[in-house]
């Protein structure tokens, strides 16, 4: 499972899509939820290299390597999102993903955009980070729309199956 979700959430990148509406944040949510240790927080980590380096090497435009700190801000809020996914273990419900999707939108929206008002892009001022986020106001729908799709897919399909395979099991014993 763990190679699979690095490839499919790489891969959500790399295929043509509107701005954030890829699927690292849910499938660090999933992993969160449903893998330990190391390998739930390789997912978003290891896509986010994995298509950074493809779409560098291949002349992807807006992927690849940039400002370092930057790069760190974007990575660190990727695997807040396995953090946050972690939460779910105890107790799943749509709700909660619905939540949690929101959340993982949420703080990459303010990490993310707090990070590019200090590169000196906007004044360093109150106007300068207001202005800094108005300018990604609309990132932040794609960002959210992305999160929640692609959350209600890995999981819907993951505890979907998961009912399916009970209720074989439950028929081949009787």
């Amino acid at each position: 499972m763990l190679y699979a979700l690095i490839l499919v959430a790489s891969a959500s990148r790399l295929l043509p899509h509107p701005p954030n509406f890829a699927c690292i944040a849910a499938a660090g949510l999933f992993a969160g939820c449903y893998l330990r240790g190391w390998r739930a927080m390789a997912v978003p980590v290891a896509a986010m290299l994995l298509s950074d380096f493809v779409g560098h090497f291949a002349g992807l435009e807006g992927m690849g390597f940039y400002s370092l700190p930057l790069m760190g801000v974007v990575y660190g809020s990727m695997a807040i999102s396995v953090l946050i996914g972690k939460t779910l273990r105890e107790s799943l419900s749509v709700p909660k993903v619905i939540t949690a999707s929101l959340a993982t939108s949420t703080v990459f929206f303010v990490l993310t955009n707090a990070a590019v008002w200090t590169t000196g892009l906007y004044a360093f001022d109150f106007g300068g980070l207001v202005k800094c986020f108005v300018a990604a106001m609309p990132f932040f729908q794609y960002t959210v729309e992305g999160d929640l799709f692609f959350s209600g897919i890995m999981f819907g399909t993951y505890e979907l199956s998961r009912f399916r395979v009970r209720r074989l099991c439950t028929q081949v014993v009787l």
